[in-house]
């Protein structure tokens, strides 16, 4: 078996144990090593990481192997998430209905990259799937899985990769408050998330997005 051989079934290893190398607390560092050293494993990985039709094994393998020497500073399990939170005047039930309508997720993107939901779609539930149409420079198709639902508290969904985008309602005197939160724990490879800078780009994006919920939900005063 050779080096880099080694070292990626190490990478595999790492990543079902969570590292066990040191540990490093702070994400942005690890999020700003990657792409002035990795850009060519940056966008590579990329496409493996949105579902581009143009991933394969050998582009995953390509960019695994590039990151490898970085993706040794695995962050523990608990820090493997960001979240940011907005108090929006409206009850729990109509925040959650649009969460919970695939058809309305284009609408709510902060990120500028959900184009629309695909086919015919049902409001969503533990186990539900259901496909959006994405662009990240190019445009690209998405399927997603329902893993966490509580109704009118709890929804969270993930692609291929698995990690997981989630969204947590409270009903507070003053409205609910909802907590969005993307939580890389569960990836495939969460080191890899981390290195590729998404924890540290995600949190602008994620509070743009709770904003153009409260704009479709709160009743104008």
């Amino acid at each position: 078996m050779g080096a880099q051989e080694a070292d990626f079934r190490r990478l595999r290893v790492l990543d079902d144990e969570h590292g066990d190398g040191p540990n490093h607390t702070d994400n942005e560092r690890q999020s700003d090593l990657l792409p002035a050293r990795h850009p060519t494993a940056v966008r590579l990985l990329h496409l493996e990481l949105v579902g581009h039709p143009a991933s394969s094994w050998r582009i995953r393998r390509t960019a695994l192997l590039a990151l490898i020497p970085l993706a040794r500073n695995v962050a523990p399990m608990a820090e493997q998430q960001v979240s940011v939170e907005r108090l929006i005047d409206a009850p729990a039930q109509k925040i959650f209905d649009l969460l919970a309508d695939p058809a309305g997720h284009a609408l709510i993107d902060g990120s500028g990259t959900v184009l629309g939901h695909r086919g015919q779609q049902t409001r969503l539930a533990l186990g539900s799937t259901f496909g959006m149409n994405m662009r990240v420079g190019v445009p690209y198709r998405m399927k997603n899985r329902v893993m966490e639902f509580e109704e009118n508290r709890l929804i969270a969904w993930c692609h291929f990769f698995g990690h997981r985008w989630r969204y947590e309602l409270q009903e507070e005197e003053a409205g609910t408050l909802v907590r969005e939160t993307f939580d890389w724990s569960t990836a495939r490879i969460p080191a890899v998330i981390a290195i590729a800078g998404y924890p540290k780009r995600h949190p602008a994006a994620m509070e743009a997005t709770l904003a153009k919920i409260a704009e479709l939900v709160e009743t104008p005063r």
